[in-house]
């Protein structure tokens, strides 16, 4: 964590790095102060397949946001995914918990320590391990048992891990650019603290977070965690398909996309045809605007049933109060929102980030959810870590001075009794 007040985050994605520079203003506030986009060809759906062309793209991001502002980058929040994560929502006795008669801050503060250190396993690392709800004398649904009277308390934690030599290989394409990774965010977690409103978090919502190599799910529940998981398929799969389809070199399929995707058929005219390149042939093909948005419509079906069974699994059947947000920068593709509400039959909108106040326009969008949801985690772990180290000074000193009354009362009490 840097010493200054700044505070980094960097999205490293399938497509792109997206790297931004912030002051901490206030207790979980920031400014941004300046921000980077630029293309990353390193990784493949989520897991870095390149660590060079990864460094490279993380090294000119960090480049481009010290020249805005002027400022050095030290550290960085980093951002996770890929078809490597794993979760598991476990229950574990606090054994550790009520010593001192009732349950305090510093037994909570001890959870994270005590999953890493049970159970994880040498192959994976850990993300997150995230208290979900505690059962405090075999009465659970307890959200904060903290000042509670009780010495049988247990946690259940939604534990987030990631295969270890993958996560190694992000971590050290980060860190050969001379920046230390602070933490690691599982992105959709980030992509929730972002474009979520705490209404959704509480009735049922979850995050599918549209990148450019995997579509990410995290479920809440309760204002909690209640699940994670990787689809792998994303804004490249429908590119693909193009280069596939017609031959067409996959930068040309990528500006079909963006320039005439749209998932539904009725709404593009009959008659309009796409100009395309096509790999060994001077001149572009011309096909109807209709069959590439054909093709990209199948494309959405799928992920749209894939998001359907993974939230099944996720136990979601009370769809009346659920809520779907989608974010990354694919889920802003036409038609996309309107084909998510009629397959998953529930209440569908774009995630796009609003806070903190003053974000820039350019970052107000599906694509930059991740990016911002990463500088919101990290003002909120920064100024957890600084109100428990205030508590733990504050009791120090009240430890300190217990003792200097005690010892007081001893001495006054050895001198009577002389």
């Amino acid at each position: 964590m840097q010493d200054n007040g700044l505070l980094t985050a960097i999205d490293v994605g399938t497509t792109k790095v997206c790297t931004i520079l912030g002051r901490k203003t206030g207790p979980g506030r920031f400014d941004i102060l300046a921000h980077s986009l630029v293309p990353n060809r390193g990784l493949k759906k989520g897991n870095v397949a390149d660590v060079a062309a990864t460094q490279e793209a993380v090294r000119r991001s960090i480049d481009e946001v010290e020249r805005k502002s002027g400022m050095k980058v030290q550290s960085a929040y980093v951002g996770v995914t890929g078809s490597h994560i794993e979760f598991e929502n476990r229950w574990q006795p606090m054994d550790w918990a009520g010593k001192r008669g009732i349950v305090t801050s510093d037994d909570l503060a001890r959870v994270s320590d005590h999953v890493a250190f049970s159970g994880v396993g040498e192959r994976r690392r850990l993300i997150h391990a995230i208290p979900k709800e505690y059962a405090v004398d075999g009465q659970g649904g307890i959200r904060n048992p903290e000042g509670m009277h009780s010495k049988q308390v247990e946690v259940e934690t939604h534990v987030v891990t990631g295969d270890s030599s993958v996560v190694r290989l992000l971590v050290s394409a980060v860190e050969q650019t001379g920046i230390r990774v602070d933490a690691l965010v599982l992105q959709p977690l980030a992509s929730g603290e972002a474009a979520l409103t705490p209404s959704e978090r509480e009735d049922g919502a979850a995050i599918v977070d549209i990148g450019g190599g995997t579509t990410d799910i995290v479920v809440f529940r309760r204002g909690a965690i209640a699940y994670t998981a990787a689809i792998p398929v994303g804004g490249y799969q429908f590119t693909n398909d193009i280069c596939l389809t017609y031959n067409s070199p996959y930068p040309a399929a990528e500006e079909a996309k963006l320039t005439y995707g749209h998932t539904e058929p009725y709404m593009v005219k009959a008659d309009e045809d796409v100009p395309l390149p096509v790999v060994g042939q001077t001149a572009p093909l011309r096909i109807p605007r209709r069959d590439l948005v054909q093709l990209m419509r199948e494309r959405a079906h799928e992920l749209a049933r894939l998001v359907m069974l993974r939230l099944k699994e996720a136990g979601v059947d009370d769809i009346a109060n659920f809520t779907v947000v989608l974010s990354g920068g694919t889920s802003s593709l036409p038609g996309l929102e309107q084909l998510m509400r009629r397959t998953l039959g529930m209440r569908v909108r774009l995630g796009t980030p609003e806070r903190p106040p003053g974000l820039p326009a350019e970052l107000r969008s599906p694509a930059h959810s991740t990016g911002v949801g990463i500088m919101i985690w990290a003002s909120k772990q920064q100024q957890a870590a600084q109100t428990e180290e205030s508590k733990n000074r504050e009791r120090s000193v009240e430890f300190r001075r217990t003792n200097v009354v005690a010892r007081f009362f001893r001495q006054v009490r050895a001198v009577l009794a002389v």
